[in-house]
């Protein structure tokens, strides 16, 4: 919606904008769907951008957003009232957009995108998407090491909450919006997520969990799935490369063996005298998650994984295994690339070689960032680049901060933090 009524509106008209009741004021978070202005500038831009947009295009973008700050203003409250919640109101606008559409594209079978995200995830009542709407499904919120049908603990539950049972509201959305789109003709897509945003390698063992939920997603009539990973290019040493090579093929075929496909793909990447290690190491830590945690794409260094002292022994010592094996630099890169997710482990939560009582943890804190940057790893954080620690005190702190020190660290000096320039990096601190 920045895209369609831009904030530049604001100053002359903070009508079109969402209202908060916290505040009492307008703000530019969201758009007052309500106000006829914002309708009619949404639909003339829609239609400009078809117009501009190549004739094979099909689906036009409708979405709220990526915030929580949704328009309380008594006419859009009157509309939730109506249709069920924030939900039924941003279906009630997206309508009148595809409406005009088709209208005015008659033969173009546009069809018009919509997220059912963080506010909006609730499927709504007495209303129904109409049949050139796609409902874009987002997982967001849930558990990625349980299958969505059957967890319904979510990122905002503390570390405390992960033994209790929770029945899944998750898989309660999936069913309502099927049942929606099925009625209408309307499509159901999902937006899922497959790696922790806030560091991209920690351990985030989720691929036994995939198929399940594309089965899932199949069963509750899905039409398309988008598969979000780490975007911002550069590798995230988190069985990236195993991971993307599973989702491919879970999306081409979701009947393929993922224990089949892990086993195959880890002979060809890491060697077959390795990969037997590599696997154990995964193993190892699917089963912690499923009996011990829950997975959250922004969860803390704590949150998503914690290993006692034997389970950091027990996974170096699979590692070292695994280099041993490694017949060329090509399996041996790999192998500690994949490593680089335990290490950056263990010094987030500060233990082992990255303890506090070690006199050396500078020392160690180097190596894993010279390592990290040498095997390829050009980021740690979504939307953030990797900053060079500039002074002792930086090299004390941890990557999850590494990544972005400015918001963790409040007396960070700020014109000492610039991004890495990583070709200049690799050069002066080849081996």
């Amino acid at each position: 919606m920045d895209r369609l009524v831009p904030a530049s509106y604001y100053a002359e008209h903070p009508e079109y904008f969402s209202y908060r009741k916290d505040s009492g004021t307008r703000t530019t978070e969201q758009r007052c769907l309500t106000n006829p202005d914002v309708l009619r500038i949404t639909i003339e831009n829609v239609f400009e951008r078809i117009r501009n947009a190549p004739a094979d295009y099909g689906i036009m973008s409708v979405t709220q957003n990526d915030n929580n700050g949704v328009c309380e203003c008594p006419a859009c409250l009157a509309m939730d009232a109506l249709y069920g919640g924030p939900s039924g109101t941003n279906i009630w606008f997206v309508n009148q957009v595809a409406d005009a559409v088709k209208a005015e594209f008659p033969g173009r079978n546009i069809q018009i995108d919509t997220f059912a995200y963080d506010y909006t995830t609730h499927a709504p009542v007495n209303i129904l998407p109409r049949d050139n709407v796609i409902v874009r499904l987002c997982t967001i919120g849930s558990c990625f090491c349980h299958p969505i049908a059957e967890c319904g603990h979510g990122r905002s539950l503390s570390v405390f909450e992960n033994y209790a049972r929770k029945d899944s509201v998750y898989a309660k959305d999936f069913e309502d919006w099927s049942a929606l789109c099925r009625q209408s003709g309307a499509k159901l897509y999902v937006w899922d997520y497959t790696t922790h945003f806030k560091c991209y390698s920690m351990p985030f063992p989720n691929l036994h969990v995939l198929a399940d939920n594309i089965q899932f997603f199949i069963d509750n009539s899905v039409y398309g799935v988008f598969e979000q990973g780490n975007y911002d290019g550069g590798r995230n040493g988190e069985f990236d490369s195993l991971r993307a090579f599973i989702l491919a093929k879970l999306l081409w075929n979701p009947k393929e063996n993922v224990d089949h496909l892990i086993d195959a793909f880890m002979d060809a990447y890491y060697g077959e005298a390795s990969a037997p290690f590599v696997r154990q190491y995964l193993d190892y830590i699917s089963q912690k998650a499923i009996n011990t945690s829950h997975l959250f794409i922004f969860g803390r260094p704590e949150q998503n994984l914690f290993f006692t002292p034997e389970d950091y022994r027990r996974c170096d010592a699979l590692f070292d295994k695994a280099e041993a094996g490694a017949a060329n630099k090509f399996q041996l890169d790999n192998v500690r690339r994949s490593r680089l997710s335990l290490r950056i482990h263990k010094a987030n939560m500060v233990t082992c070689e990255f303890a506090l009582s070690n006199p050396n943890r500078m020392a160690e804190n180097k190596k894993l960032f010279n390592d990290m940057i040498m095997l390829g790893i050009d980021r740690l954080k979504e939307g953030e680049a990797i900053c060079l620690p500039y002074d002792a005190y930086v090299w004390s702190l941890r990557p999850i901060e590494w990544a972005d020190p400015l918001s963790w660290i409040t007396f960070v000096d700020e014109s000492k933090v610039v991004p890495l320039d990583l070709a200049e990096y690799r050069r002066t601190h080849q081996e």
